[in-house]
């Protein structure tokens, strides 16, 4: 149980952070409309803003989140594997960010971090 919860921490750290890369990816091939991107900015500024993130915090995340990305569009245009497989590796992917994040975030932004994922799990839950 407690395995599935921190993998669901896991993805939804992910989540939250895959919004810097899709911005930095955005602005360097303009395929997201302007108007996504401009919303995705507003909640990334939001994001780091509630964490308190550094320039040089924000810094070290972008090739991070980046490097996720790259994995995981690979893994949706992988057309020899079953979604289910892609949902695993997926997960997988989405837990290897974890503990490069949490070597950023002071513990503090961490945890609030990890409240807020789970507040965003649970709105989507919801709907």
């Amino acid at each position: 149980m407690k395995n599935f919860a921190l993998l669901k921490c896991a993805l939804m750290v992910a989540i939250g952070f895959i919004g810097f890369q899709m911005l930095a990816q955005a602005e360097e091939t303009k395929s997201i409309p302007e108007g996504r991107v401009a919303a995705f900015r507003e909640r990334m500024q939001e994001v780091a803003a509630k964490l308190g993130l550094s320039e040089e915090q924000k810094e070290k995340i972008k090739p991070i989140i980046r490097e996720e990305m790259e994995k995981a569009r690979a893994l949706r245009k992988d057309e020899s594997l079953s979604r289910q497989d892609k949902v695993k590796k997926l997960k997988a992917i989405r837990e290897e960010i974890v503990p490069k994040l949490k070597a950023i975030l002071t513990s503090e932004q961490f945890e609030k971090w990890r409240k807020m994922a789970e507040e965003r799990r649970a709105r989507l839950q919801e709907k």
